[in-house]
């Protein structure tokens, strides 16, 4: 169905070839490094930031009260040195927020890459990433002596303005539905500008670097747990009274070698018509797509799942991978939101009490490429999740369908099986007409009196229709994806 490789067009991939010459083995990547150096700031690691970037005084970094980079996509590259296209907010203690389009300059010393703190241009340019690759830009004629080791990321504690937040209690039910979110910070933490679409954010690239380490892991392992038997995949719910509910769902998916988009128009046609829905991300997709995530934690239309790490088929995981998928995901996921929980715009008290809507991990799991088998239900249901596959599969990314053809086969499904149904789509920049043929939908369910709603919200109104096996319409018709995708 909808996870087939995505497909790198022509151009995108010459340009990779061109300009983004291979990695040097055991060097981390400019992108990777300077990605770093904002988390470091971010939260609050000065000396860590301070290394990274040789002239740049930490009390400047103390000053700030969070970053959020936007879009950080290399342009060019030659032998120690790199040019990439920025895109970042920086939130001052004391100050308006700044924010910087434009480009930035990366050198190579050894096996690190370094920040210039001069390489920064608003006007960018060739004329910017030419000067910068031939060296005539350099404020030193030996930048590298003025580099110290990096140190490792500190484990830090939070500032006085922002003390840790105590992990969240279960989402609360009012009146049926299950409230995540806080609008209170949605629009506390970022502006319209914040929330829309960014040039090129839906499309697909080739992997270019390596992301980030991640700094904080879960308190508690969820995943430590034993479960009972049977082990079930939910796939529809009988709602009570026989109330007219959907749910529908977008996977963000990210595999290794590639970096997934983001459907900004199909987010923003869901928030325009006030639309509940659940997005099920993988750790990886998170992990490079950092603000998105937190937007999607705050926001209390959506609800965020797992699909693990890097959306790998669980029927054949070497020992232990299926519990390393489910908990990186986990790690990435807290990782966010304590770094969220940290910024000057949840510092507040109100902001302090809001975070507390924001659940601490992801409160739903769903199998990458819908396939299952005993035993990786068996591991899923350690954590004691609802394991929520679905009932209807949009084909926004199948060769030929078009926005009628999908439109028709969800009015079909309901006329056919009424209400309780999960619809699956995809919001990584992999459909087609996604956000079209959703548009549409949301004014057939209105007019035919359904409501959509998060998955939680539907399986609190109705009593679940679960199976011991995973597939897409009928037991045995995924099969195929475990010859295609045995990794």
């Amino acid at each position: 169905m909808a996870h087939c490789p995505p497909r790198i067009g022509p151009v995108a991939l010459a340009s990779a070839v061109l300009l983004l010459p291979p990695p040097v083995a055991g060097v981390p990547e400019p992108r990777a490094a300077l990605l770093d150096y904002y988390a470091a700031v971010d939260s609050g690691d000065c000396a860590r930031a301070a290394a990274l970037r040789p002239g740049y005084a930490q009390s400047a970094c103390a000053a700030i009260a969070g970053t959020r980079v936007l879009a950080a996509t290399i342009i060019a590259r030659e032998a120690g040195r790199a040019v990439l296209s920025l895109s970042v907010t920086v939130d001052k203690r004391d100050g308006p927020t700044q924010r910087f389009n434009g480009q930035v300059g990366m050198r190579r010393c050894g096996d690190q890459w370094y920040v210039p703190s001069w390489a920064f241009s608003n006007a960018g340019g060739s004329d910017f990433t030419e000067r910068f690759l031939n060296g005539s830009l350099d404020h030193s004629t030996d930048f590298c002596a003025s580099t110290v080791p990096v140190p490792a990321a500190a484990d830090v504690v939070a500032s006085p303005e922002a003390p840790p937040v105590p992990d969240p209690a279960p989402a609360a039910v009012a009146h049926g539905t299950v409230t995540v979110g806080s609008p209170y910070l949605l629009a506390r933490c970022w502006t319209d500008a914040d929330l829309a679409a960014l040039p090129h954010e839906a499309e697909l690239t080739t992997a270019t670097a390596p992301l980030p380490p991640l700094r904080r892991q879960p308190a508690v392992d969820r995943w430590s747990g034993t479960a009972q038997p049977p082990f079930m995949n939910l796939r529809f719910v009988r709602p009570a009274g026989g109330a007219r509910l959907v749910a529908l769902t977008f996977n963000l998916i990210e595999r290794p070698g590639e970096v997934a988009g983001y459907d900004t128009d199909l987010v923003q046609a869901l928030r325009s018509a006030r639309a509940p829905a659940t997005l099920f991300a993988s750790g990886r997709w998170m992990q490079s797509h950092p603000e998105r995530t937190r937007q999607l934690m705050a926001d209390p239309l959506f609800e965020l799942g797992s699909l693990g790490w890097d959306h790998r088929n669980m029927i054949f995981p070497e020992p232990n991978e299926a519990l390393r998928q489910w908990r990186l995901a986990d790690a990435v996921y807290h990782q966010l939101r304590w770094d969220l929980s940290h910024r000057r715009c949840t510092a507040d008290a109100r902001g302090r009490e809001e975070m507390a809507h924001i659940p601490a991990l992801p409160t739903l799991l769903r199998f990458p490429y819908g396939r299952c088998d005993r035993s990786a239900l068996a591991v899923a249901a350690t954590a004691g999740l609802p394991i929520v596959q679905w009932s209807l599969v949009l084909d926004d990314i199948a060769h030929g369908s078009s926005i009628e053809s999908m439109r028709t086969r969800v009015r079909d499904d309901l006329a056919r099986r009424g209400p309780g149904l999960i619809v699956v789509g995809h919001a990584d920049g992999r459909g087609r007409h996604t956000a079209a043929v959703v548009r549409l939908l949301l004014a057939d369910l209105s007019a035919d009196g359904y409501q959509p709603v998060t998955v939680s919200t539907l399986l609190s109104a109705g009593e679940p229709v679960a199976y011991p096996a995973c597939f897409e319409h009928r037991p045995g018709d995924n099969l195929d994806y475990d010859d295609r995708f045995s990794d």
